[in-house]
């Protein structure tokens, strides 16, 4: 909306004051007369004009004019302009802000005054009158015009404010502001252009600021900016000899995923351990099994090279050398599944890849589908146990579950029978017993299978438990009759074995054999 016109300023004159442009258009029917009284006014001052000038070449300027205020009296002294005398009014809200329709009434009061006065003005005093009149009266007529010229008033204001701030702008352009002010930039925020700092200096005065604020926006900015404008040894130099500084860069590289730029940085800092666990990450993020294994090598040959990381070494080390032993006697192992040429893999069928696996699956997947190789076959079990360094343990627990699932009890055997000194040959298991007969039990090995393995165990007390959790009836009677445990013998008989069966027969025979001794 409009808004008033003031003479005290016109630049902002537009911004002052609140709409106030309907009163131009309050007396709408006198606008045709106020139109001739401005145009006859307007001529009156055209010759007020040029007889002003004509008395000022004759050299008239010393002469006193009368004139009158608004009030209507007599006063001394140069004509005032209009423009001068509608500055202040007391009888209006604010100075500087009177209304057209204001302006009008007052020049008509003028007016009237001025005919009281009876002859007492000058002719050139009623031609400046009716001069001020034209300016009140003709404003009706010329707002649209003076809007637009206030328009392009208020722009010529600000492309002169503009032009002001671009050379504050062009002259601080070479010129950095403090190192206080740039960094208290950075924490708000706004925009700051560090590039103005040249030497190295100011660059290292930049970046102390920075560590003293504490706040890590601010001093990962820094550091980057170090980092595109430092030779590379300064900037290495200086993230030695501030950790903090350092530590930003560091998470900064990881989250980015710059892994190459990490270890470089790593290395430079004498982070060795950390250097080569991102180069082992970099390689286990490799898509294609002989990629990682590639990248894993040149892992081993660089970042593990430290003689402080020979453990860490030996392991990745043992790494690529269970992926180039999985990695072919899987891709073998899934030809053979597609065409059906082994039986096994319909029997049990193939569910996963065993690249990647650990080790132990490795080994339980070789005995599973491959226990009848020879040890020189990458999927031997023994191969796989004498390159990865497994234990008797290990190796029998994992062997013993795949050959029970296949219901292979001889082999089992075989694996778990040792030799004396002597030759003799006896099962010998390393595991525990308790898994030994969990295994054999959950995979329903025979009354007899149990048994042997059951006969097995050296101490009596230990084979007479589980004999009674297995239900093996002879192993029992044969363990009271060790213990020399009559009564027991006896209530077993009456409470657990059946009349007229083989092992009712069998503990009658044992209590009816006068060899033997007991203790109660």
């Amino acid at each position: 909306m409009a808004r008033k016109f003031q003479f005290d300023n016109p630049d902002d004159s537009y911004w002052n004051e609140s709409s106030a442009g309907g009163s131009f258009f309050d007396d709408g029917g006198s606008a045709s007369t106020a139109q001739a009284t401005a145009r006859a006014a307007l001529n009156d001052l055209f010759d007020s004009s040029a007889a002003f000038r004509n008395n000022s070449k004759e050299g008239s300027r010393a002469e006193d004019v009368e004139t009158v205020d608004w009030s209507g009296a007599l006063v001394s002294g140069s004509i005032p302009s209009p423009l001068q005398s509608s500055r202040f009014d007391p009888h209006t809200k604010q100075s500087g802000s009177l209304s057209a329709t204001d302006l009008l009434s007052t020049a008509s009061s003028f007016s009237q005054r001025r005919n009281e006065s009876k002859g007492n003005v000058s002719p050139q005093l009623a031609r400046s009158q009716r001069a001020a009149s034209v300016i009140s009266e003709g404003s009706v007529e010329s707002s649209g015009t003076g809007f637009s010229q206030l328009d392009h008033t208020r722009l010529k204001s600000e492309h002169k404010k503009l032009q002001i701030r671009y050379e504050q702008v062009r002259q601080e352009r070479y010129h950095p502001p403090e190192i206080d002010e740039t960094i208290r930039r950075l924490l708000r925020g706004e925009s700051a252009i560090l590039e103005l700092y040249k030497t190295k200096h100011k660059k290292v005065q930049l970046l102390e600021a920075a560590l003293d604020l504490r706040d890590g926006n601010v001093i990962l900015a820094v550091v980057l900016f170090l980092k595109q404008t430092l030779a590379d040894s300064l900037f290495r130099d200086l993230l030695l000899r501030m950790p903090r500084a350092a530590n930003h860069y560091v998470a900064y590289l990881r989250d980015h995923f710059k892994f190459d730029d990490l270890s470089n940085i790593l290395f430079s800092l004498g982070r060795n351990d950390d250097a080569a666990a991102v180069e082992f990450l970099v390689a286990c993020r490799k898509q294609t099994s002989h990629a990682k294994v590639q990248s894993l090598k040149r892992a081993v040959q660089s970042g593990f090279s430290d003689p402080t990381l020979n453990q860490e070494a030996a392991i990745v080390a043992d790494y690529v050398a269970l992926l180039e032993r999985q990695i072919p006697v899987d891709s073998s192992d899934d030809t053979a599944s597609k065409q059906g040429r082994e039986q096994k893999f319909k029997v049990y069928p193939k569910t996963a890849t065993l690249v990647d696996q650990p080790t132990l699956t490795t080994l339980y997947y070789c005995a599973l589908y491959h226990f009848d190789l020879p040890q020189n076959s990458f999927a031997s079990p023994l191969a796989v146990k004498e390159q990865h360094k497994l234990t008797e343990k290990q190796y029998s627990w994992l062997v013993v579950k795949a050959l029970a699932r296949q219901k292979r009890w001889a082999d089992i055997e075989r694996v778990l029978t040792t030799k004396s000194l002597l030759g003799s040959a006896k099962i010998n298991p390393v595991i525990p017993w308790t898994h030994l007969l969990t295994i054999l039990a959950r995979h329903d090995a025979s009354h007899d299978t149990m048994a042997k393995y059951l006969r097995a165990i050296p101490s009596w007390e230990e084979r007479l438990v589980f004999a009674l959790d297995y239900k093996c009836s002879d192993v029992i009677v044969d363990c009271y009759v060790a213990l020399k445990d009559r009564q027991k013998l006896i209530e077993y008989m009456s409470t657990k074995l059946t009349a007229h069966t083989k092992e009712h027969y069998y503990a009658e025979g044992v209590l009816r054999n006068s060899m033997n001794k007991w203790k109660n």
